[in-house]
């Protein structure tokens, strides 16, 4: 089962700079590629467990819940130490912006 990236995901990659694509990896949502040094797209990391919900999904189901979730999501998040580095990328850092 391949997972369906929203529009506002795609969104959010154009405005951060990588590419994103629904990953050819087992139990995972998302594909990162980021530009290398020659301006070329390059696999980077995946994202996301496909056995587990995100935001966009409980969106679709209810509002409120989502928001819950989202919210819960940062408080456990917020003590990773790739929760919140800038200028550096990580798999938890793309979580958190592509899908919570």
């Amino acid at each position: 089962m391949s997972y369906i990236i929203n529009d506002k995901q795609y969104k959010i990659a154009n405005e951060i700079g990588i590419q994103i694509k629904p990953s050819t990896r087992k139990n995972k949502k998302i594909d990162i590629y980021i530009k290398d040094k020659n301006r070329n797209w390059k696999y980077y990391t995946s994202i996301g467990d496909i056995r587990y919900n995100d935001y966009y999904y409980y969106l679709e189901i209810d509002k409120d819940l989502a928001f819950k979730k989202r919210k819960n999501f940062h408080a456990r998040m917020v003590h990773h130490p790739d929760y919140d580095i800038h200028g550096n990328m990580s798999r938890v850092l793309f979580t958190k912006i592509i899908l919570w």
